[in-house]
């Protein structure tokens, strides 16, 4: 199974390029993703590549230094520029998730994380573990006036 899901700040900003490939117009994006670790040696950084509509997205809506999530796969190819060849391995993007826009100076992590995901007043967790009953009058697995699988 070859599944890859990444959390990271872009390293520059995603450029666009367009070709063509027989009558289709393609989009695609190459870029980088800083990669944190548990400890300061071990992050790195990723190359990916987002096609068509993904590759769109990234160009409009991200810059350097903005958090996304990705899912994907990996991929080697092999390229040759003027006869030397190379190889690159990277993530070709399948669904992708934009976490926050870039740190400000002297911001901590903590801050931008409480800053994309605001507390509300009262969430269904919360109710749920106060003990409240939720009104299921309205889901759509609790419609009033059926059996609901209950013994009689």
């Amino acid at each position: 199974m070859n599944l890859v899901a990444l959390t990271g700040r872009l390293t520059r900003h995603p450029e666009i390029k367009q070709f063509t490939k027989g009558e289709e117009t393609m989009f695609v994006v190459n870029t980088t993703l800083a990669i944190p670790g548990r400890r300061s040696d071990e992050g790195g950084y990723v190359r990916i590549t987002a096609y068509q509509e993904l590759a769109m997205r990234l160009h409009r809506y991200c810059k350097q230094g903005y958090l996304i999530s990705i899912h994907g796969f990996l991929r080697q190819r092999k390229y040759n520029n003027n006869g030397h060849w190379g190889s690159v391995t990277e993530v070709v993007v399948q669904d992708l998730t934009f976490l926050s826009k870039p740190l400000r100076k002297g911001q901590s992590i903590d801050e931008d994380v409480e800053s994309a995901y605001p507390a509300e007043e009262e969430n269904e967790l919360d109710r749920a573990l106060s003990g409240a009953e939720e009104d299921t009058s309205e889901h759509p697995f609790c419609k009033s006036g059926g059996d609901h699988g209950s013994k009689s």
